[in-house]
């Protein structure tokens, strides 16, 4: 936030001193325009990081002598606060060759591990689709998120099938379908190569829901990966 000064009446500092708070914080203590711009008819701003909780911006200024005044006001929004979750499904935390860190499995309280040592084409990252989570039921990974427009990425290698038909599942995210029937040997083109589908998600309600429930055999996962 920028408060823009200039004194265009009085021509002596000590003829207008005043405080100023935003949002009940003291921004200004004594604030003479004159004194601070050097003269009048001199303009002179103060800016101000203002974090907002309650939906506004109230900016009070208290006279000390004289009238307080104010010629503009400007507004800005700061920088949004980076989310960025990146899951191994079924393994570890590692980084990857890029430098992205990804976390040990979490967000997911049903299902099974499973990895391999096998190689894994398709991929720079061939450490995040050696291991995977499976279920018998539904397999569903759940995360907090402030409101708002995500990338999801679902991350998939098939490291126990080799045949197309042998595991078949449908996704939703947040409870729409987003994968109907997913093959990840078709998609992928065969066994131990990866394959990632990445979706557009707005979130309202703080959370991003990933269920996955199954059609031929069980549902499965590699990696998840969200990002604003």
């Amino acid at each position: 936030m920028t408060l823009k000064f200039a004194e265009i009446y009085f021509n002596s500092p000590g003829a207008r001193v005043f405080d100023v708070t935003i949002n009940g914080s003291r921004v200004l203590t004594s604030f003479d325009i004159v004194a601070q711009a050097g003269a009048a008819w001199r303009a002179v701003d103060r800016s101000f990081p203002v974090t907002v909780t309650n939906g506004q911006i109230a900016i009070q200024a208290v006279a000390q002598v004289d009238n307080p005044q104010i010629n503009a006001i400007e507004i800005t929004p700061g920088a949004a606060a980076k989310t960025v979750i990146r899951v191994n499904a079924g393994g570890g935390g590692f980084t990857d060759a890029s430098g992205a860190v990804w976390a040990a499995d979490n967000g997911s309280a049903a299902g099974q591990a499973f990895s391999t040592g096998a190689e894994i084409q398709n991929t720079s990252a061939p450490a995040l689709y050696r291991s995977l989570r499976w279920n018998t039921g539904p397999l569903t990974y759940q995360f907090s998120v402030p409101n708002g427009t995500y990338k999801v990425t679902l991350k998939y290698a098939e490291l126990y099938h080799t045949s197309a038909g042998s595991r078949v599942f449908d996704v939703s995210v947040n409870g729409t379908r987003v994968l109907q029937n997913f093959d990840i040997v078709a998609q992928a083109g065969g066994a131990n190569r990866a394959v990632d589908r990445t979706f557009s998600v707005n979130v309202t309600n703080g959370q991003i829901t990933i269920l996955s429930t199954s059609t031929v055999d069980y549902p499965q996962i590699n990696g998840v990966e969200i990002t604003n």
